[in-house]
């Protein structure tokens, strides 16, 4: 059985939306259950035809860069199985050691221009490699599924998949020192380095971020700030390249003899730092619809009633399985078929009505069209 589909990646309204045609309900009542609800009805009910700006990450090939040929299909699903996408521009293969990009023949290296991503792509919003963020001007989306380069480059023919994958951020620490006079220290520990320095708390950030980059063995290290004071009015700024140091330290700092005002020293890690590894990279980029304003205000409508029928607020207009009807003094209650519940319907006017003129035929999702002879499309995108 297949599973459900997903629910959509952000929801239909908002809270301002809903409240500004929502009179009687509560001001402090918490509205996120209700539009979630909400917009995962509306979304399936109109045949899942918008699931939001989904923000999506994907890693496209990894791997050895040999033995990929046109025609010997049998012989790469006898190393492991193969990843066949359907034609130009490239075909990734799945070989024990990880991914691989082909497009033809790769012999001693390969000649990758283009990579279809999975799903329609609306905007590429990032693309990095190995650390660093490839300025946009240097590739373009066509058929709003494939990314190339324009800029007379190549995209990496593998993916160190076991690798680090992030942006090169600097590491960014606050140290603050509240004294005017003794020591501190600072501890740094990176790769398989661990060491330390001496400082006083008068020192200058020049004679920080000379003894730090001393120490580190080159200019790593910059230093604003400081010195110490009376409540540590003027904190140490320090940043270190995690690029040019190939790892992100950690740090720490301690009293050693400080007095004066507190006599105390303290960290605040503003940025942790990351350095990517080597031969990663990665494609992120935003696929999928918001609804049009018809289905927003939809939303918001059935969001307020989901609302008032759970906190109780006047005004709920949400039909109800029992009815009661008191005639002559005799009081009677039945059940309400909800006949529309069958029709796709949720029983609110003008919410039907935008459901109705959408997905006048109740399809459950948006018509494709498949061919039978056609390879299996990528399922493993990370």
């Amino acid at each position: 059985m297949a599973a459900p589909p997903p629910p959509p990646c952000t929801p239909w309204t908002t809270e301002e939306q809903v409240r500004a045609c929502c009179g009687g309900l509560d001001p402090y009542y918490d509205l996120t259950d209700a539009i979630q609800y909400a917009s995962e009805i509306l979304y399936r009910l109109s045949g899942h035809r918008w699931p939001g700006e989904c923000e999506r990450t994907v890693y496209p090939c990894a791997g050895n860069n040999c033995g990929c040929g046109d025609s010997t299909w049998d012989w790469f699903g006898a190393s492991g199985w193969y990843w066949v996408y359907a034609g130009f521009p490239s075909v990734p293969y799945r070989f024990a050691d990880g991914w691989i990009n082909c497009w033809g023949t790769c012999r001693d290296g390969c000649t990758l221009t283009c990579v279809d991503l999975p799903g329609v792509v609306d905007e590429v919003t990032q693309v990095v490699i190995g650390g660093e963020v490839l300025d946009p001007s240097a590739y373009k989306v066509q058929a709003y599924r494939r990314i190339c380069r324009v800029d007379g480059e190549d995209w990496p023919c593998t993916n160190n998949l076991g690798g680090i994958h992030c942006v090169n951020t600097n590491t960014v620490v606050e140290v603050t020192v509240d004294a005017t006079g003794g020591d501190w220290s600072v501890g740094l520990t990176y790769r398989d380095l661990t060491a330390s320095a001496l400082f006083d708390a008068t020192d200058t950030a020049a004679t920080l971020e000379a003894a730090l980059n001393s120490l580190l063995g080159g200019p790593v290290v910059s230093v604003a700030g400081g010195p110490g004071d009376v409540g540590g009015t003027s904190p140490y700024i320090l940043e270190f390249d995690v690029v040019a140091l190939e790892a992100a330290p950690s740090v720490t700092v301690a009293d050693v003899s400080l007095s004066g005002g507190a006599g105390t020293v303290d960290l605040t890690v503003l940025e942790p730092g990351c350095v990517a590894d080597e031969g990663t990279w990665s494609v992120s980029y935003v696929q999928g619809s918001a609804p049009p304003p018809g289905g927003q205000l939809a939303a918001a409508m059935f969001a307020c009633q989901i609302a008032l029928n759970r906190c109780g607020g006047d005004g709920c207009i949400l039909p109800q399985r029992l009815k009661e009807i008191t005639r002559e003094g005799v009081s009677m209650a039945f059940a309400d078929p909800m006949e529309f519940l069958d029709r796709g319907e949720v029983g609110i006017y003008e919410v039907d009505l935008w459901l109705k003129s959408v997905n006048p035929n109740r399809l459950q999702r948006r018509a494709s069209v498949v061919r039978a002879d056609a390879p299996k499309p990528p399922t493993n995108w990370t």
